[in-house]
């Protein structure tokens, strides 16, 4: 089986090994993009969305905010049942939940 090289499956292999992961930048869901997930999962280009500091002022509200990340997470899922998803703003992460973890297997 030979695999495609580039971003795509880089990423998707750091998905599936990964022990836990770190889901950045939660608070700017839905706030100013040039990306967007189409329907068969490939992010396409987009216009960008009005400018703003939080979701909110890109017209967002929280209840789709967290649909988006939910859909996200359940993506993630698919590629890594085991890993556990932590959600973070500005990469702030307490240490505990990722050091001496002792979670690798290698038979996974």
């Amino acid at each position: 089986e030979e695999k495609p090289e580039g971003p795509e499956n880089e990423s998707v292999e750091q998905l599936a090994f990964a022990d836990r992961i770190i889901l950045n930048k939660c608070d700017l869901v839905g706030a100013s993009a040039k990306t967007k997930v189409g329907g068969d999962g490939a992010c396409r280009e987009v216009a960008e969305a009005p400018a703003g500091d939080s979701a909110e002022a890109a017209g967002t509200s929280e209840a789709a905010k967290e649909d988006a990340l939910a859909e996200l997470e359940a993506r993630i899922k698919k590629i890594n049942p085991h890993a556990p998803i932590i959600r973070a703003q500005f990469s702030h992460v307490d240490p505990n939940q990722l050091l001496k973890l002792g979670a690798f297997e290698l038979q996974r």
